[in-house]
Parts: C-alpha cells; structure tokens; sequence
C-alpha cells in the first residue's frame, strides 16, 4: 500500500488548517480541516478517519466539532470520533517500554 503520513495543513501565511493524511507523499487520502473531516470513499473503513481525529486530538487538545450535537456529526463522523477517543485513551493507559538493563 505504500506510507501513508499525517501532516499538518498550513495555509501560505502560516494559519494552521488542520491535519492532512498522505499515501506516499503526494496522493491524499483524507484531511481534517477546521469542522471537515474527508476520507476518499475507497479508503473508508480503513481506520483513516479515526487517524485524523485522533491526530487533531492531540495537536489541538480538543476538535472544532466538540460542541456539535448528535445531530452534527454523519454516522461515520461520529464514529471516528469515538473511535479515535477510545483509541487516545488505550494508548494513554498502555505502560512505556521497559528501558531498564
């Protein structure tokens, strides 16, 4: 499939717009930018969208969307929401490696 890298997204001046998910440095697959979050249709349910929330999660300590009601978000954006959530706390919880020797 090739990498895929999560990217900032930053405007000419410098604004910052979000994140942006690239597959070999230069076919997009999705970006996240101000209440957008985009994947291309033949890369849902590959856990893209998930990515991108969770990469605005901890860049941003928060979303754009965290006020929105249910009503909001689509389906699948609600789902890579919580999936996302669920994700950051699992990896918070998960003990550093053992550096001892």
């Amino acid at each position: 499939m090739g990498e895929a890298r999560l990217l900032d997204a930053v405007a000419p001046d410098g604004t910052s717009l979000g994140v942006l998910l690239l597959r070999d440095g230069t076919d997009l697959i999705g970006l996240f930018t101000g209440p957008t979050l985009c994947v291309r249709p033949e890369h849902w349910g590959l856990g893209y969208g998930r990515a991108l929330v969770a990469a605005r999660l901890m860049r941003d300590g928060g979303l754009p969307t965290w006020e929105h009601d249910t009503p909001g978000y689509s389906p699948a954006g609600a789902a890579a929401v919580r999936s996302a959530r669920t994700l950051l706390h699992e990896l918070a919880s998960c003990p550093g490696p053992d550096i001892s020797f």
